[in-house]
């Protein structure tokens, strides 16, 4: 296209430029505010009709949905204690924990009342992986919940499971909701490290 400085490029050459991303008449839109103005508003609209056709994962969906639930359990109403009831690494002498190679594996149940929180931790060569889950008696409950592992607080993903990693092992863990924050003792990992 060409366009001297007489003649105004047409909407459909202004559209063609957005979605090609060349732009022949560059030079007039700095001379021309009118132009200039009209080039600004037709890309903004398709920059906005890209987003609104753009289909946002089915995981930024459950993430957001799950905001109230962060922001309601910054201040619950009851605080409960839990406890630990089981520990696979009980009775194991320290030695063995700690000369045992990358992939060692700790399973952890902690209780407070019917909320029950298992617990799997994996040791790997870069430090740990876990992987946790709440229920409330028999009833996956980890979807009410927020885990709190020191200062980081995790929302239930796919399968109303808490999946993180870190170098080290957490030391203090609590299940927070709007209602109840419940405080589990501290986990002993020293063996291990």
């Amino acid at each position: 296209m060409k366009v001297n400085k007489d003649l105004h490029p047409s909407r459909s050459d202004m559209l063609k430029a957005i979605a090609s991303g060349r732009i022949p008449f560059k030079k007039h839109l700095e001379d021309c505010t009118v132009c200039s103005d009209l080039f600004g508003f037709l890309r903004d609209v398709e920059y906005q009709k890209s987003i609104e056709a753009a289909r946002p994962t089915d995981r930024l969906i459950a993430r957001c949905v799950r905001i109230p639930l962060i922001e309601n359990s910054r201040n619950p109403r009851t605080v409960r204690h839990g406890a630990l009831i089981s520990d696979s690494w009980q009775g194991m002498p320290a030695p063995a924990l700690r000369d045992a190679a990358s992939g060692l594996e700790r399973r952890i149940r902690l209780a407070s009342d019917s909320i029950i929180l298992d617990l799997v931790a994996e040791r790997r060569p870069s430090g740990w992986c876990f992987f946790a889950r709440a229920y409330d008696g028999e009833n996956v409950a980890s979807s009410h919940f927020v885990l709190q592992v020191g200062r980081e607080k995790l929302t239930a993903g796919p399968r109303e499971m808490y999946v993180w990693q870190s170098v080290h092992p957490p030391r203090k863990i609590n299940l927070l909701s709007s209602e109840t924050r419940i405080e589990f003792d501290k986990i002993d990992w020293k063996a291990a490290e």
